[in-house]
Parts: structure tokens; sequence; C-alpha cells
């Protein structure tokens, strides 16, 4: 279970996903700017080279220009991150590798946004407790195989892996159906079988999920062929590849009342946020002149008070030279 040779990679992923180079479409959705999601994404997301910030802000403002949906995706900047650092600044390609994957790997992530796809993690699941019975029901004590499966796919498993281990994924997750993702993590969570199950506490188990540990890619992907050897497919799987045009076409997988729904309330909480930000401004300046005016007159006053002060000395020394 080789890789791509490096030199050909992106070309490669181009080919594979049918990338249609859509310049002006792309551009279209670039010139709306950053999108109101993500204007605070430096905050979230402290990344310290401007540049991969810049592209993901531009990246992750795109989609949500593109589909609604994803403005309200938490998970989306480190979902599509490792593709920023793929296509590097090929930021058209980078763009529609991120929505063609997102469109058909991930076509089922979202039917019952804003929760987890659970008819996509339950079949996870029942691969694992059919190939490993018993890590299923001790995973089940410490959050349960839904939860943990549904951590490494959010990540697109960039979180556990390296940097080459996540390329040499990829290029198999490229070469085949949705379905051998979920065929990957049953194959990550066995490999790791004897640390899961040997976490002391619960947190142990969600921080290990979280963190990259020495791994044999290459036996795990020859794991997860093995499961998808194994899985009933009756029918053959297609690309629906992006068109060539002007525009994208909608991406519609996903309850579109319930989002829409969300966003009126985010942008409503974001109005009174900015009203509430303008009267402690206003505020602030307020207090800050009546403090300047009690000032000014605190200096007044001492100004008067050492002219009365002044003013009695004289008058003292005058009476004492008289007296003399």
């Amino acid at each position: 279970y080789g890789e791509f040779p490096e030199k050909y990679r992106i070309l490669l992923w181009k080919t594979l996903l049918c990338l249609p180079q859509n310049r002006g479409a792309h551009f279209a959705l670039k010139k709306q700017g950053t999108h109101s999601a993500f204007e605070t994404l430096e905050d979230d997301y402290p990344i310290r080279n401007t540049v991969l910030l810049d592209r993901l802000s531009g990246l992750v403002s795109s989609l949500a220009h593109w589909t609604p949906l994803f403005g309200q995706v938490t998970y989306l900047p480190a979902f599509v991150f490792p593709f920023i650092k793929v296509f590097g600044a090929d930021e058209l390609s980078c763009f529609e590798a991120a929505a063609t994957i997102l469109s058909n790997w991930c076509k089922e992530w979202f039917e019952m946004f804003p929760g987890p796809p659970l008819q996509l993690l339950a079949r996870v699941e029942d691969s694992l407790i059919k190939a490993d019975p018993g890590l299923a029901q001790a995973m089940s004590k410490t959050g349960g195989v839904q939860v943990h499966a549904w951590t490494l796919l959010q990540s697109l498993f960039s979180e556990v892996l390296s940097r080459h281990e996540w390329l040499k994924l990829f290029d198999h997750v490229l070469s085949n159906p949705p379905s051998f993702m979920e065929c990957f993590v049953v194959a990550y969570l066995s490999y790791f079988r004897q640390s899961i199950m040997s976490a002391p506490t619960k947190d142990e188990v969600y921080l290990f999920f979280r963190r990259s540990e020495p791994v044999n890619i290459n036996q795990v992907l020859l794991r997860a062929y093995g499961l998808k050897r194994a899985r009933q497919t009756p029918h053959i799987w297609r690309l629906d590849a992006l068109p060539q045009g002007d525009s994208y076409p909608i991406f519609a997988s996903y309850p579109e009342h319930i989002v829409n729904f969300q966003i009126h309330q985010y942008e409503r909480l974001s109005a009174e946020e900015k009203e509430l930000h303008r009267k402690r401004a206003l505020l602030d300046e307020m207090v800050t002149k009546k403090q300047s005016k009690e000032a000014l007159a605190g200096m007044a006053k001492d100004g008067h008070l050492k002219e009365v002060a002044q003013r009695q000395s004289c008058i003292l020394y005058t009476s004492d030279a008289a007296d003399e």
C-alpha cells in the first residue's frame, strides 16, 4: 500500500476530484470578503503564520458564502486546514477540493445538522462490534464508539496523524468511496486497542483522540482494506464532481430551515453584542470626560487655594514689617 509521488500528488488529487477550475465563480465568492461567522477566527485558531491564517480565513469564508451551512459548522477550520497546507497559494484548487470532498465524501455528515451523522456513526460502531466486540464494549464505558469516531472524522484525522501519514491516507481516501473513511476509523481504533483499553480515565481516552501517537500507517490501511472487502457494496459509487461554469451548484444536503434559524439567531446575537459594545464605549467616553472635567475643576480649585494662601502670606509679611 504505497502512495502517490510527492512531485505529482497535487496533480493526481486534482484529476481524481475532477476540479473544474472555475476562476470566475471562485472570485465571485472570494470578493465578498471575510464571512461574519469567521471574523474572530484568529482568536479560536491562533496561527502564528499570518499567510496561513489569511488563507484559512479566505477558504472558510468562501465556503460559507457558497453554502450558508458552512458558516455554522464549528469544526470547519480544523477540517479544511490540512488542504491549506497542501495546495498553498493555489486558493482556487484548495476551495474546489474542499467543496468536492464536503459534497461527496462528507455528504451524509450534515443530514441531521447541528447534530452528528448518527446513521454513519452507527455503521462505524456496528463494524467495530463485529471486528472487535471487546474493544467496542470497553469504549462504551468511556464515552462510546460514536463519540470518539466523530472526533476523528471532524478533523479528518489530521490531529492524530503526522503530515506524511495524513497525505498517504488521503491518497487512499480520494481513490476510494466515502465508506473507506468509515473503515479507516474502525481500523485505527482496533490498531490502538491496547492503548484505548488501558487508559486509566475517561478524560485520558478523550485526550488520546486529540493527539498524535506513533503509528504504522501501512498496517492501519491494510486493516481498512480488509474491512472494506468484508462489506457488502450493492451499488457502485461515482463522484459527483463540480461542473464547469460561472457558478457552483447549490449544496442542499442539510436541514435548511434549522440552519436558517441558527443564522438568524447568530445575526441577532451578533447585532446585540455590537450594540452592547457601542454602549459600553459611549459610557467609557462619558466617564472619561467626567473624570477630565473633575480633574480640571480640582486643578482650578488647587490653583485658587494656592492663590489665597499666597495672598495671606503677603498680608502676614506686610503686617510683620509694619510692627517692626
